[in-house]
């Protein structure tokens, strides 16, 4: 295959999946407003929603562990269930898919807490090299 071909190749790739992933957005259009509509008590609070190409919804968001939560009860308002929920009760960041029985629209979240503060959790004990300039 020489370049010409390989270049017609890709264009032609890129077409088709641009109209997959038109196909998809026309799909499940009416399912995006009702998710951004569900989400208005979180928007100042949010990052980014965008479309990923890949059958899912990203949306990025921070604030604090309120928001978390609110973010959290509007996904499960609209009917989304999570597949991994956090292990910790405080955290400063998590991510996971959520989905839907009805839809094969997936939302990717992603959080990160805008309060975290440096705290001593202990103390360790470190050996260290000890230098004295010695001269002769």
């Amino acid at each position: 295959m020489n370049m010409q071909e390989m270049m017609e190749e890709a264009i032609k790739a890129e077409k088709k999946e641009r109209k997959k992933r038109k196909t998809f957005m026309l799909k499940h259009k009416d399912e995006f407003i009702v998710i951004a509509n569900g989400l208005i008590p979180v928007q100042k609070q949010m990052v980014r929603i965008i479309y990923d190409g890949s059958e899912a919804l990203d949306i990025s968001l921070a604030g604090n562990h309120k928001v978390f939560k609110t973010m959290w009860k509007a996904l499960r308002d609209l009917g989304y269930n999570c597949n991994d929920k956090p292990k910790d009760k405080r955290f400063s960041s998590w991510s996971g898919y959520w989905t839907k029985n009805d839809t094969d629209l997936t939302i990717w979240v992603s959080f990160s807490s805008t309060v975290c503060t440096r705290k001593q959790v202990g103390t360790k004990m470190v050996e260290q090299a000890v230098y004295e300039t010695v001269c002769e």
